[in-house]
């Protein structure tokens, strides 16, 4: 299976700087005639052109636009992109994915304004440049397949300072890339330069296409990699967003959790439980109490919690808070999981929920309907657990074959 890596760990994501690495992977100016038909279909006269830069010593594409002075309405940056696709003979899922990446963007700014999304003015993003950024990306990810690949982004990196824009100074990253990444949970941090890293454009682009976060470049065959330039040449990193494609091997995901532990020998059985719910409810990934003979011979646990990375600090808190304990060693650990998704089935008439396991070929590996689901049908249908879990099973075997 094909799978797609943003890198945008280093210089974040733009809209300019992700249509040029994708470009840069091979495809040349061949995404770049949607974009002007798109521009055309506006009434535009635009220059669209890719030329080749280096940033801190690293060769990349770089993404040029020369178009008149103009604010396009939302309506008519939709009907442009839409129109310059279907000339091109973009799929219809280009264009779907291009229509959501402007809705993402609208609803965004409007969260932020507190207005209605029809009521939404882009400002920045009502150039010529965004009708380019939306229709040369679809196009570039439709000519990649990227719709029928796993497409995976590193932590985002955004930036930090001030910068200008037309509301004047603010901090970056601006409100609507926050608002757009948080949507989408994407994983994001700040630095590694300052200035404005991510543009809720590129923001927009990336959750579009709904990627996995990966820490790290998932195991792949590498068959191309392209570099798209930002407009600055940062003195301390290269300012360029890296787009890495090849053949997945793995069948597993890869991923890394954050590994928060402390022995415990003075801690009893309910303040233990207490500490588990309470670890749980701040969102670690699990939490185990081991039972052992400690120093002295005295009855000991030793408790571990798994988290994302970016939770640890505040799970480790929780436990020092909950249990007492002076310490606690936090460590990151790979691990390789299965993908994971909650469906529906129907049980006694009533709705519960299967959370179903597959590798990264699609096959489903397990499917285990949720406790708390039959529990409830079981009250309610006011049938035996078991009978009802049974029949639960049987559904949730369907979903193997």
């Amino acid at each position: 299976m094909r799978g797609i890596y943003v890198d945008c760990r280093l210089a974040g994501v733009s809209g300019d700087m992700l249509l040029a690495a994708l470009a840069d992977t091979g495809l040349g100016e061949e995404p770049l005639r949607a974009a002007k038909l798109a521009c055309s279909s506006a009434g535009v006269k635009a220059s669209v052109k890719l030329t080749e830069v280096r940033r801190r010593g690293v060769r990349a594409s770089r993404l040029l636009v020369e178009a008149e002075d103009r604010r396009l309405s939302v309506e008519e940056i939709k009907r442009a992109v839409e129109r310059g696709l279907n000339k091109a003979g973009c799929s219809g899922r280009a264009i779907e994915y291009a229509m959501e990446a402007l809705s993402i963007l609208v609803e965004a700014e409007a969260e932020v304004h507190g207005v209605d999304p029809s009521e939404v003015h882009l400002h920045e993003a009502a150039s010529p440049d965004t009708v380019v950024d939306l229709a040369g990306v679809a196009a570039a990810l439709d000519s990649l397949k990227a719709f029928s690949s796993r497409v995976y982004c590193s932590p985002i990196a955004l930036g930090g300072g001030l910068f200008t824009f037309s509301h004047g100074t603010f901090s970056a990253p601006a409100p609507a890339t926050l608002e757009i990444l948080r949507r989408a949970g994407l994983p994001s941090a700040g630095g590694p330069a300052g200035g404005e890293l991510t543009t809720p454009t590129g923001a927009a682009l990336l959750a579009a296409l709904r990627p996995e976060p990966a820490s790290f470049q998932p195991e792949m065959r590498v068959e191309a990699v392209g570099y798209g330039a930002g407009a600055r040449d940062h003195p301390e990193v290269a300012n360029v967003l890296r787009v890495v494609v090849g053949e997945l091997t793995p069948m597993l995901v890869r991923d890394q959790v954050a590994v928060i532990e402390a022995n415990l020998d003075d801690v009893t059985g309910e303040l233990m439980s207490h500490a588990i719910e309470r670890i749980m409810e701040l969102g670690a990934k699990d939490v185990i109490a081991l039972y052992g003979c400690g120093k002295k011979g005295r009855p000991a646990m030793l408790l571990k919690a798994l988290a994302a990375p970016e939770d640890a600090e505040r799970i480790a808190m929780a436990v020092i808070e909950e249990t007492g304990t002076l310490g606690v060693r936090v460590y990151t650990s790979s691990r390789r999981v299965l993908q994971r998704e909650l469906v529906e089935a129907e049980v006694e008439g009533e709705r519960i929920r299967v959370k179903v396991a597959r590798d990264l070929s699609g096959r489903v590996l397990r499917a285990k309907p949720e406790f708390d689901d039959l529990k409830r049908v079981s009250r309610s249908a006011g049938k035996p657990l078991r009978v009802v879990m049974k029949k639960a099973m049987a559904k949730a075997g369907e979903l193997e074959q």
